[in-house]
């Protein structure tokens, strides 16, 4: 799969689905696959870009963060991951 994909092409493999299935979210490192979840998704209209030189851009941005942790990815070190 390519680095990244168009709101399009998401739609075109997400519709393959029934609406009510789960879509489960992984980071894999070193051949171990790691639950996400998700933390935002947020959506930047044409002009906004400050990531990409083309000011005609426009983007959606889904953060992931580990399962069980806090907003900020990180978890409480007093309880177990």
């Amino acid at each position: 799969m390519k680095k990244q994909l168009t709101v399009g092409e998401l739609i075109e493999i997400l519709q393959k689905s029934p609406p009510g299935a789960d879509v489960v979210f992984y980071h894999l490192e070193n051949y171990n696959l790691e639950g996400q979840e998700v933390e935002s998704i947020m959506h930047f209209d044409e002009g906004a870009s400050v990531i990409y030189d083309d000011k005609d851009a426009a983007w959606v941005e889904l953060t992931l963060k580990a399962m069980d942790s806090d907003e900020g990815g990180n978890f409480d070190p007093g309880e177990p991951c």
